[in-house]
C-alpha cells in the first residue's frame, strides 16, 4: 500500500497517483466480489489496474492498483505491484494514453 501523494513514472513523467486515479474513465473500474472469511464479512470493492513501467530485459512490469468503495467513490486505496510482465492481472489493466 502506498500513500496517495506517492508519484509514479507514467508517460515519461512522474505523476501523483491520486491525480492519475481521477483521470481514469468509469469503465476502467471492475467490481471484485469479496471473499467470505469466517472472521469477518467483507464488502465488494471496485478496482482499477494501471500498467506502468516495463523492464523488457527482465520481462518484469509495475502496476498501480487502485481500490475504491462502491458506497463512497472518494474512498481510495493505492497499491503498487511488481511482477512478471505476463502476469494474469495484465488482462484487467489499462494503459495510460495521452488525451
Amino acid at each position: 500500500m502506498v500513500p496517495k501523494t506517492n508519484a509514479v513514472r507514467c508517460l515519461g513523467r512522474r505523476k501523483k497517483i491520486e491525480r492519475l486515479a481521477k483521470l481514469l474513465p468509469e469503465e476502467t473500474w471492475a467490481t471484485i466480489p469479496a471473499r467470505e472469511e469466517a472472521s469477518c464479512e467483507r464488502r465488494p470493492s471496485e478496482w482499477a489496474c494501471l500498467g506502468l513501467s516495463v523492464d523488457p530485459a527482465k520481462e518484469m512490469r509495475r502496476w498501480l492498483l487502485i481500490r475504491r468503495s462502491p458506497e463512497d467513490p472518494e474512498d481510495l486505496a493505492f497499491y503498487q505491484a511488481y511482477g512478471p510482465e505476463k502476469a494474469p492481472i495484465r488482462a484487467f489493466s489499462m494503459e495510460v494514453t495521452r488525451p
